[in-house]
């Protein structure tokens, strides 16, 4: 579930909803726990940074994976 709090969207948020096809609150949130963040960084043409900002932003609740070598 998301909180989402009123927000003016910047043209970075707006062009990384074209590429998801709906609301950035709700497929960042798919996208992040299907790829995680660099993944999600990579198709949406930002830096990790800026897609963890979102997450916070946004108040989302993401999986986090654990990665073993």
């Amino acid at each position: 579930m998301t909180t989402q709090m009123p927000t003016r969207k910047t043209k970075l948020m707006l062009k990384a909803e074209r590429r998801l096809g709906e609301p950035l609150s709700t497929g960042l949130q798919k996208l992040y726990n299907a790829r995680g963040l660099a993944g999600s960084a990579d198709f949406l043409g930002t830096s990790k940074s800026t897609v963890y900002y979102w997450t916070l932003k946004f108040g989302m609740r993401v999986k986090r994976k654990l990665v073993r070598l």
